[in-house]
């Protein structure tokens, strides 16, 4: 059961976003044209049928299934191409998780997920990580590979 601080930080986040947002849709060029197709899809329900086996946790055919804190989804995507992700309770190591599941379960189209991580004990501090998709590769035997970059991690 999500807390009260994790709920109305959720709603702060998203009602700051929504506000961005509608300030770029409003824009006469193809960026507000791109912006006004993209609409925020919440906590909708995400699954996938893993095809492959990560780091030996992942079983052939396990079914994947994540509820995200807030979502947005151009119009004419599949999936989300933003996933955001507040870590109250949880640990941060779990955003890590989530990150390589979205990304490399919808093979690229979820292109950032964002974590917001809110210390759990009075210390006031929060972290923002970021991770998007990245093309490496493999050492062991020079093929590409699909990873899900951190790219952005700032404590406050």
């Amino acid at each position: 059961m999500p807390s009260d601080i994790h709920e109305t930080f959720i709603r702060l986040v998203e009602y700051d976003i929504l506000m961005q947002l509608a300030a770029i849709q409003g824009r006469e060029d193809a960026l507000g044209a791109f912006a006004r197709r993209i609409v925020p899809t919440g906590s909708t329900t995400l699954q996938w049928k893993s095809p492959k086996v990560r780091s030996g946790t992942q079983e052939l055919g396990k079914t994947i299934r994540h509820d995200p804190d807030m979502s947005y989804k151009h119009l004419d995507a599949q999936y989300p191409g933003v996933i955001i992700e507040v870590s109250y309770s949880q640990k941060q190591k779990d955003l890590l998780r989530l990150a390589d599941d979205y990304i490399l379960e919808s093979d690229s189209s979820i292109e950032l997920v964002i974590g917001l991580d809110l210390e759990y004990r009075g210390t006031k501090r929060a972290s923002i990580l970021m991770w998007r998709p990245r093309i490496v590769i493999n050492e062991q035997d020079g093929n590409e590979e699909l990873v899900a970059e951190q790219v952005v991690n700032k404590v406050r």
